[in-house]
């Protein structure tokens, strides 16, 4: 052989890629490259080893590597499992491939199909247990486009894994990864600090994505130490050519530099080609390297596969257009080979090192296969998908593999092929994946040529898109129903796109939704009475939340007249929903009368009568009605039906729904006085709403009222102020009458920090919100806090009219606590000391035996300061010291301190103020705590809450610190609560304790 060839004849010489063998890449002899054999990568070996460093001890971290094709991220993966390795680390690995990343949950179902069935059962537990459909389809059962529960479970699972041994969790190529599985990711990397895990991620740059997952990559790199792989120096370069070439001359190793640009996989391909083909590589050499780019590697690429023959060129092709569908078995039906040629072909593929062998034959860089690829064309390569179809289909391969190819070929016209993608579809959709659903039914409604087959994809196309929140599922629904008069069919999805858009917080599409599911139902067409509720419940409240009253449901209230047990049902589901309108003050009494306290207490009890149906009410109609609850004063049993909801969300991991009714418990807390359960369930409902993309962060507006009241009142004024300081609030809720709630807590923040002209427009401006609903939103008490600052502004007359007008709707309304709080209010603003006293003893009269704690604490302080300004001071000083018990057990430290003044001026002593015990612990602490008495172990009470263990065992430890005690059996009675009997607790088995 010659030792110098012509540039032309250089190109088109063996290229031999060698990243992948130890012996000629500096690897380790057992399969992977060393540490030391890694040139300029000491910044991302030495950020992986610190993690694995914290991740022995506990604390875990994200790593994510980024970089362009050939800079080396899955040798250092490599690398890095192999030091995890040996200090002792479960290494748990996926990759993402291209012809996959639409395959919902692909790159996790790697990583769980890698347990062992028996340690699948061991692994697969509690929470865990959530993940479990993923790996079973026949449990694969949701139906709602929620990917939470799987998320969730997701969790869980990797932390079960990490209680024998600590874990490198390594997500290869995540730019092709499924966005079901980089979701969870960044669910995990928000709590891998409290488990002993590293999350390793590599991800090239450059890789066209959509723009969810470059949204999710994003995310990703926030939540991770991210480091970014330059190309080599040139002196890395030069060192590499002379480990592996070490007789090349200088001037040889200065023409590699030129030629490789850095990229430390084409030095490899480089420089085995020169190995390969014999070349000195000797300056004489170097003179013909000079031209030679990685474009022009690539190509050289091409050229050797093309001398290896046409076969060798198809086979490749097939590897390419099929990835981990190309078995030996599908690859000779898809080339019209032999076993015996196929065998040999590979054989001669894999002596060139083009592919790697294994189950299935792979490219040895993903450089490679988009080389291949590039050069079939976009034609060719649409033929090649469609024959991958059909052979895929004629093996009975898994759907999956089928459709992959179908959304990638030439349009292929049969039934086979529609069938195909519809069951691909439904799969797609029991995996919480509604927009991997619209695309696959998009296409087979492009093959569609059967009318009625037609119809059916129309029909589920519209169905994936209301699950998906897509407002062009109308469209599709409209088309179908146009070419059936099948209404039963097309009203629910219809109804389940308003449910979707509703969670979402988008009320407006949401209310076009339900509106369009109203037009869609005929008057001969008898839906089921669960689909027409939702369908009302959802048309009222979405228009309600839009500012655009509906009062549908009180018309079709009146013309029911129940004739069989669905009537019945019904007319109980319109009750709930008519109650929840009552509420919010937008409806009146079928006679036209004004509603009263009476009125809507007699509603909720009717309404209330069959639980089981209300629980799979949905939203819409559960909201609603729980505020009807509150604001019938019946704070209890709403507590007791919310806990009841919220247990059922937790365990199906529905943390949207959650999330939702979290602020809802918090008010009722707040009324009960149990302020510190109040402001955790506004922290959780916070936390919870920001960490779901699905939950309605509207419904977080009042989460932020229910904290910032509770912190107030706990004389927490900084924790107050955070809670109302979002910098984007108007952005976020101000097209809603939402933004009310936001506003109020504004208002009481500034008000209790003297800001009484910002509080005043605070206040105004939630008045205007609520209001723009309908009704004169007296579900809050905005118009008190109004009245106040309006007094501290020094103009009396609008404190008075503001005061008076309150009054008077609590009057007319006729509920104790709230026309108790009208009173306390205008007693306030009052000038005349005698008055005062009156309007306090009538409201301590309304309150007496009521169940508004934080009200009758703040009546009898009130009463006890206006009493010794009076001049009664021994009465004084007895109702404050009333009003300071009260204060005390409900953990109301701003009025504590306030009755400390006031005695003192009365004549008496001033209490101890310290705050220590219960009081001293935060919201999340308490929470655990009381979790914790009612039995259920630290594992039980993360899965509930939604945190990590680790989260609870902190949380325990500060608790026994505060409390001066060194055992959970001695929480019982440290964090006793005087309500405890009062108030159901979910008792967990005592052998969960730990």
């Amino acid at each position: 052989m010659e030792n110098l060839r012509s540039s032309a004849d250089f190109t088109r010489c063996s290229l031999t890629p060698v990243m992948g063998s130890p012996a000629r890449a500096g690897g380790s002899a057992h399969g992977g490259p060393t540490t030391s054999s890694l040139l300029e990568r000491d910044e991302v070996l030495d950020t992986v080893a610190a993690a694995l460093h914290r991740a022995g001890g506990g604390a875990g971290a994200g790593v994510l590597v980024e970089g362009a094709a050939g800079t080396g991220k899955t040798s250092i993966v490599q690398a890095c499992a192999t030091a995890a390795e040996a200090k002792g680390f479960r290494v748990w690995q996926a990759r993402g491939l291209d012809l996959e990343r639409g395959y919902p949950w692909g790159v996790a179902v790697q990583l769980l199909e890698r347990l062992h069935p028996d340690e699948r059962a061991r692994v697969l537990h509690g929470a865990a247990a959530l993940a479990e459909p993923l790996v079973d389809a026949t449990a694969l059962d949701t139906a709602d486009g929620d990917p939470f529960p799987r998320v969730h479970g997701l969790h869980w699972t990797v932390a079960n894994l990490s209680e024998t041994r600590p874990v490198l969790l390594v997500v290869d190529d995540a730019q092709w990864a499924d966005p079901q599985t980089l979701r969870w990711l960044c669910y995990l990397l928000a709590r891998v600090e409290d488990l002993p895990v590293v999350v390793l991620v590599t991800a090239r740059t450059g890789e066209p994505t959509t723009t969810e997952i470059t949204r999710l990559l994003a995310h990703l790199t926030t939540m991770s130490t991210t480091v970014s792989l330059r190309p080599l120096s040139a002196t890395a370069v030069r060192t590499l050519v002379s480990r592996l070439l070490p007789e090349a001359t200088d001037a040889f190793r200065t023409s590699v530099v030129d030629a490789v640009a850095g990229n430390p996989f084409l030095c490899h391909q480089l420089v085995a080609t020169v190995r390969h083909e014999a070349i000195v590589p000797d300056d004489a050499a170097a003179d013909h390297l000079h031209d030679l780019r990685p474009a022009g590697i690539r190509n050289a690429m091409l050229v050797q596969l093309g001398q290896l023959g046409s076969d060798a060129a198809d086979v490749a092709a097939g590897v390419a257009a099929l990835e981990s569908a190309a078995t030996p078995e599908v690859l000779t039906a898809v080339t019209d080979l032999t076993e015996d040629q196929l065998a040999g072909v590979l054989d001669q593929l894999y002596a060139s090192t083009l592919l790697s062998p294994g189950d299935t034959p792979t490219f040895v860089h993903p450089i490679v296969r988009e080389a291949v690829l590039e050069d079939l064309g976009p034609a060719r390569l649409a033929r090649l998908h469609a024959t991958a179809a059909r052979v895929l289909h004629g093996l009975s391969r898994r759907d999956q593999d089928v459709a992959s190819q179908l959304l990638r070929a030439s349009p292929i016209r049969e039934p086979w092929a529609v069938d195909v993608l519809r069951r691909t579809a439904t799969d797609a959709m029991r995996r919480a994946a509604p927009a991997r659903a619209v695309e696959l039914l998009d296409t087979a409604l492009d093959l569609v040529v059967d009318p009625a087959v037609e119809v059916q994809v129309l029909v589920e196309l519209g169905t994936a898109e209301a699950a998906a929140g897509m407002a062009s599922a109308l469209d599709h629904l409209g088309e179908a129903l146009t070419r059936t008069s099948r209404a039963e069919t097309t009203v629910p999805v219809a109804v389940m796109l308003g449910e979707s858009l509703y969670a979402a917080g988008r009320y407006e599409d949401a209310a076009r939704a339900y509106d369009h599911a109203r037009r869609l139902r005929s008057d001969d067409v008898r839906l089921d009475p669960r689909v027409e509720a939702r369908l009302l419940g959802g048309l009222d409240m979405s228009r309600n939340l839009h500012s655009q009253p509906s009062g549908e449901t009180a018309r079709r209230l009146e013309d029911l007249c129940p004739a069989d047990p669905a009537d019945e049902h019904l007319q109980t589901l319109l009750r709930a929903i008519t109650a929840g309108q009552m509420a919010l003050g937008l409806e009146n009494a079928a006679d036209g009368t004004p509603v009263t306290h009476a009125l809507l207490v007699d509603l909720t009890d009717r309404a209330m009568t069959e639980p089981d149906l209300l629980r799979e009410a949905g939203l819409p109609i559960l909201e609603p009605l729980i505020l009807a609850l509150f604001r019938g004063e019946r704070w209890r049993r709403a507590l007791v039906f919310v806990d009841e909801l919220t247990e059922v969300a937790s365990r199906r991991g529905h943390m949207t729904t959650h999330a939702s009714l979290l602020p809802l418990r918090a008010l009722c807390n707040l009324m009960l006085g149990r302020l510190a359960d109040a402001a955790g369930d506004g922290t959780d409902g916070i936390r919870l709403a920001e960490d779901t993309s699905a939950a309605s962060l509207a419904t977080s507006a009042a989460s932020r009222y229910a904290l910032a009241v509770a912190s107030l009142e706990r004389d927490r004024q900084d924790e107050a102020l955070a809670a109302v300081s979002h910098p984007r609030a108007e952005q976020r809720w101000g097209d809603s009458p939402l933004y009310g709630w936001y506003l109020t807590g504004r208002g009481a923040v500034d008000l209790a920090r003297g800001r009484h002209d910002q509080a005043l427009a605070a206040f105004t401006r939630a008045g205007e919100h609520f209001m723009s609903a309908g009704g004169p939103g007296a579900f809050c008490d905005w118009r008190g806090g109004a009245a106040l600052a309006a007094r501290g502004t020094g103009d009396l007359d609008a404190a008075r009219e503001h005061a008076e007008h309150n009054m008077a709707l609590a009057e007319s309304f006729g509920a104790p606590a709230a026309l108790a709080a009208a009173l306390r209010v205008r007693a306030r603003i009052s000038d005349d000391r005698g008055e005062a006293v009156d309007l306090l003893g009538r409201a301590r009269t309304l309150v007496t035996d009521a169940d508004a704690a934080l009200e009758r604490a703040q009546v009898h302080v009130e009463l006890g300061a206006a009493l010794r300004r009076a001049g009664h001071r021994r009465d004084a000083r007895a109702m404050l010291r009333t009003g300071l018990a009260e204060a005390q057990r409900c953990g109301a430290h701003r009025l504590v301190r306030r009755v400390g003044e006031e005695l003192e001026v009365a004549g008496a002593r001033r209490p101890e103020l310290a705050v220590e015990g219960v009081d001293a612990l935060t919201p999340s602490e308490l929470r655990v705590a009381r979790r914790a008495v009612a039995g259920h172990s630290n594992r039980v009470i993360a899965e509930q809450l939604f945190v990590t263990r680790k989260t609870v065992e902190t949380h325990l430890s500060n608790v026994y610190r505060k409390l001066g005690i060194s055992s959970r059996g001695q929480l019982q009675s440290a964090i006793a609560d005087p309500d405890d009997d009062a108030l159901p607790a979910t008792r967990g088995p005592a052998a969960e304790r730990r």
